[in-house]
């Protein structure tokens, strides 16, 4: 059952919610007192199937949001976390965490949870359990047809780089979900809401310029795979 939102709206702490990945605060809480390698490690192995998390032990409440805004706060200081714009505009290269801020779009589709979002040329996927989701979801949609193996596509990109094979599939699948979401909201992107957030990282790729060609999105380039840690409305 998705958990459901005891916080009134004026005691949140920074905004309102969307997700909060409870298993991954739980990986991260007492990062900071152990060696980097040791933290990053157990991190690592909460990431590979970011839509099957199974529920953290935290109780969803406002322990819980203090304890993302601390660590939030101090993965900010840590200087590992990179901004989505640069990932968007730089050199390609690979990252634990990034942070983005801008338009979004999210859906629950496949028994996972989706958010779409862009920089220029540059899209972004972001997929995890429908158990962190926070208050009432969006309804369960059909835009993603499963021939295309949305949630398998996913799996590859976390951890490291596939296959040569297996990145064609990746790009063609993710590239198709990422339009799929996006189109019926193409011109309207800025009307969508604002949300900021956190994420690990999965692998970045060459779009399939015939699924984004088909959508409309002729301009959008790369994509990168995501799972978030926390989405926060702005």
């Amino acid at each position: 059952m998705l958990a459901q939102d005891p916080v009134r709206e004026e005691d949140a702490m920074k905004g309102i919610y969307w997700y909060v990945s409870r298993p991954k605060i739980e990986a991260l809480r007492d990062s900071y007192g152990r060696s980097p390698v040791s933290w990053l490690k157990d991190l690592s192995l909460t990431i590979k199937a970011p839509f099957v998390e199974v529920e953290g032990t935290i109780p969803l409440g406002q322990t819980l949001f203090r304890e993302m805004e601390r660590i939030e706060k101090n993965l900010l200081k840590s200087g590992e976390v990179e901004p989505f714009v640069s990932l968007a505009d730089g050199p390609r290269r690979s990252c634990l965490f990034f942070s983005f801020n801008g338009a979004a779009r999210r859906t629950v589709q496949h028994g996972a949870y989706w958010i779409v979002m862009r920089s220029g040329p540059t899209a972004l996927l972001m997929v995890g359990s429908t158990n962190n989701a926070i208050g009432t979801p969006p309804k369960e949609s059909a835009e993603i047809s499963p021939s295309m193996d949305p949630i398998g596509a996913v799996k590859l990109a976390f951890p490291g780089e596939p296959t040569p094979d297996a990145a064609s599939f990746v790009s063609n699948s993710c590239s198709y979900t990422w339009a799929a979401i996006a189109e019926p909201v193409r011109d309207s992107w800025d009307d969508l809401p604002h949300v900021e957030g956190i994420a690990t990282y999965g692998e970045r790729y060459r779009t399939s310029e015939e699924q984004m060609r088909s959508a409309g999105f002729e301009d959008v380039r790369e994509i990168i795979i995501g799972s978030p840690i926390f989405v926060r409305q702005i």
